[in-house]
């Protein structure tokens, strides 16, 4: 029978290893590798799998706690080949310049981009409009299996307490079709909640 000063510092010790152990897996969850496919999304009920022609693809992690994430749609048929990505951040304190970040990227990833138009725009979510910015460009590129010009645009809705973007491209051919089904889809998803 141990002494009962031993099982006290033994019962001490074991409590302060699992506190340690606890702490670290916490640390390795943070340190975690971004870009993450999200697998257990809870928040699919607000982005069905499948709503106005598109269908849902995958959900990506850009840090922890789903503060800065994304969800693709897209719609392939024989009317209109569209990819969506919603991109969902950490409201932007100045609203310029992370619109002229968002743009910008879009020149970077695309060396010979082209500006084609910029609009301002209001967007329709459950009774009421949110202000946008809607940025078309166009470029060359491969999609949907074959090299071709693409009208690519950029949605960038700021909100009271996220900012929301949208990023929608499809062959050039089809660029007003992709438009109004990229604004149909919206008003299925509750990206503005």
């Amino acid at each position: 029978m141990q002494p009962k000063p031993m099982r006290t510092l033994l019962a001490y010790l074991l409590f302060v290893a699992a506190l340690i152990a606890s702490v670290g897996g916490t640390w390795a969850a943070q340190g975690a590798p971004y870009p993450a496919t999200i697998t257990d999304f809870g928040e699919f009920e607000r982005f069905p799998a499948e709503v106005a022609g598109y269908h849902r693809g995958n959900a990506t992690a850009y840090a922890p706690n789903l503060v800065n994430y994304s969800i693709a749609y897209d719609q392939y048929n024989g009317e209109l080949h569209n990819t969506v990505t919603l991109y969902f951040y950490p409201k932007a304190d100045n609203t310029a310049q992370h619109q002229q970040e968002a743009e910008s990227a879009v020149f970077q990833a695309n060396a010979e981009s082209k500006l084609v138009s910029r609009r301002s725009m209001t967007v329709p979510y459950n009774g009421q409009s949110f202000a946008a910015t809607l940025t078309t460009f166009e470029y060359e590129r491969q999609f949907a299996g074959k090299k071709q010009r693409v009208s690519s645009q950029l949605l960038m809705v700021f909100l009271p307490t996220k900012t929301f973007k949208v990023r929608s491209t499809a062959p050039l051919d089809q660029a007003a079709r992709a438009e109004a089904a990229m604004l149909h889809l919206l008003e299925g998803l509750a990206w503005a909640s």
